[in-house]
């Protein structure tokens, strides 16, 4: 693995740190801690990739080796791109003509894909990301007039561990809603753009 970013003058590998998240309906959201630089890479936050992999690095070596030898007029670029990293030269397999049947016969009246799910919903009362362990208390408030006195041994404790969340709805269910998932989408149109590649087995 390496870093994506790495100090000045020091080279150092540096990292930003998780950041706690709480969201409740009618205040926004924020962070609590989190998301300072740092040189630990334990605890970094995973929707940006600090940490990247380094198994092509030999490979990628012995190509810029190769093409610090070679006349500079014999340099062009690959008639095909594949991705976004070029030198990774994987085309996806072609699909069967029954998955490809199955991904159209799935896509809704507007040409999407979309299923049951829960996502953002605007009736949910709160959300909770943990970037550290944390632990949820569940009780019941006394009838003792008001004063807020908690009842004794009715408490629920609920460990949380670093990346879990918590969501609360209103109602005894989270609500559904039909939602598109990216993962799905982008692995569709993978599959789609390789039968056509292949010549689309008609």
């Amino acid at each position: 693995m390496l870093a994506r970013f790495y100090e000045l003058k020091t080279n150092r590998p540096l990292f930003i740190t998780k950041g706690s998240r709480v969201s409740a309906a009618g205040l926004g959201s924020r962070t609590i801690d989190g998301y300072e630089i740092s040189y630990d890479d334990k605890s970094v936050i995973m929707h940006y990739g600090v940490l990247i992999g380094g198994g092509q690095l030999r490979a990628i070596e012995e190509q810029y080796n190769e093409l610090a030898k070679a006349d500079p007029a014999s340099i062009r670029r690959p008639d095909k791109l594949h991705g976004l990293s070029p030198w990774l030269d994987r085309p996806a397999r072609a699909p069967s003509v029954e998955t490809v049947k199955r991904i159209l016969a799935s896509m809704d009246e507007r040409g999407a894909w979309v299923r049951e799910g829960t996502i953002g919903k605007p009736d949910r009362v709160a959300f909770v990301y943990a970037a550290r362990p944390m632990v949820i208390r569940i009780g019941r408030r006394a009838s003792d007039g008001g004063t807020g006195n908690r009842s004794a041994g009715k408490d629920r404790l609920i460990q949380l561990g670093e990346d879990d969340t918590v969501e609360i709805f209103q109602g005894s269910e989270p609500p559904l809603e039909r939602i598109i998932v990216s993962r799905e989408f982008a692995e569709n149109l993978i599959a789609l753009s390789a039968w056509l590649i292949g010549g689309g087995n008609r």
